[in-house]
């Protein structure tokens, strides 16, 4: 009697299976049965059947030896049919166990997946027009424009640092007169410029007056001309360094306030980059959460639909993991006892036993025997 999946060998001589094959009409109408003690049928029955593996197969073998041939096969598929019907049983409560472990597992993934579902809408929700790449590359490019822009400007704000540093300095030097800056604004005061239209005129007036007198004492023109200069040159200078204290002061302070605007410009461009890298840096979580949100919703839903076609084929497992692939049959001749081997192994026996007791017998005997010799006597 053979059984496929040999894994189940163990499980044939359990009391549950023997108890269900004793309850077949087919055993008990045998003569097995009904000489059995009751109380200890299911013992007997687990003394008197033997299970065996099938070598390189997935097979067991269910066997029974006994005085009543009639009886053995009926015994034996008995057995076969309730092991059977003991597994279909197991299997079918395992399979309900299981079909109900999937259908919650898949209840807990849906609602996981409805989460998900409802993460990614809002996600998708915040997204600039375009979506989140379009939206990306448009803070990047932004971004680079600032960061140029930046560049510029303080490049700008060092050299009008500098600037206002080299005047500074060459204010306390009293070199700031040459500055061409400082010069431009000096000659385009219209005090000076008059000053020094009077200036040219009364110097013209005295170059006149000596060609005029000549060598000698000076004329009281020519004395009244030269005071006249000597008073126009202080105020000249004077004036001069009053306007170029004013025109120092004016351009320091513009460039001054200059590097103010630059510094505003700085601060105000540093503040939109921080803004548009703060975008980029939300944009970039949103767009990596969104990833692993389509990524965890997709793992979802291959395991539902691995937990699905799982369901499919519980389902549709009706039969038992166990069939009868060879029914037991009438033996056609009795198993014992076998002559042909019997007989010349008993004639081996017997020869050995017997060589063995001479040997032994003569090993032992330890008596003395007489022994004989032959004398020749003298005749007379």
């Amino acid at each position: 009697m053979c059984i496929r999946d040999r894994e189940y060998a163990e499980l044939v001589k359990l009391d549950p299976v023997l108890t269900r094959a004793l309850e077949q009409e087919s055993l008990k109408q045998t003569k097995w049965y009904k000489e059995v003690d009751k109380k200890d049928a299911v013992q007997e029955l687990y003394d008197e059947i033997s299970v065996s593996t099938v070598p390189n197969t997935n097979l067991i073998r269910i066997a029974m030896t006994g005085t009543v041939e009639t009886d053995l096969p009926e015994i034996v598929n008995a057995v076969a049919n309730a092991f059977v019907s003991q597994s279909g049983d197991q299997a079918l409560r395992n399979r309900s166990a299981e079909i109900n472990t999937l259908q919650n597992q898949r209840r807990d993934l849906e609602t996981q997946l409805s989460r998900i579902r409802n993460e990614i809408t809002l996600i998708r929700g915040g997204a600039p027009v375009g979506g989140f790449e379009q939206g990306r590359n448009a803070v990047t490019i932004q971004i680079q424009a600032l960061v140029q822009k930046l560049m510029e400007l303080e490049v700008y704000e060092a050299q009008i640092n500098d600037v206002v540093g080299m005047l500074k300095q060459q204010y306390q030097d009293k070199t700031i007169v040459t500055n061409p800056e400082v010069l431009a604004m000096v000659n385009a005061n219209p005090q000076l410029a008059a000053l020094e239209n009077m200036k040219v005129t009364i110097l013209t007036q005295l170059e006149s007056l000596r060609r005029r007198q000549g060598p000698g004492p000076k004329h009281r023109q020519h004395i009244a001309l030269e005071a006249q200069l000597d008073a126009i040159k202080m105020q000249i200078t004077e004036i001069t360094r009053d306007v170029t204290e004013e025109a120092v002061k004016s351009l320091i302070a513009m460039r001054e306030g200059e590097l103010a605007g630059i510094r505003a410009q700085i601060l105000d461009l540093t503040q939109r980059y921080d803004e548009a890298n703060a975008r980029l840096k939300e944009l970039e979580a949103l767009m990596t959460s969104l990833q692993a949100n389509l990524d965890e919703a997709e793992a979802i839903d291959l395991r539902i639909q691995k937990i699905d076609d799982r369901l499919s084929d519980m389902r549709m497992l009706t039969e038992s993991p166990i069939e009868i692939r060879q029914p037991a049959t009438l033996p056609r001749e009795p198993s014992a006892p076998e002559w042909i081997i019997m007989m010349p192994l008993g004639v081996i026996l017997g020869l050995v036993v017997g060589f063995g007791l001479a040997f032994l017998l003569e090993f032992m005997d330890t008596s003395i025997t007489v022994s004989y010799t032959h004398l020749t006597l003298p005749t007379n």
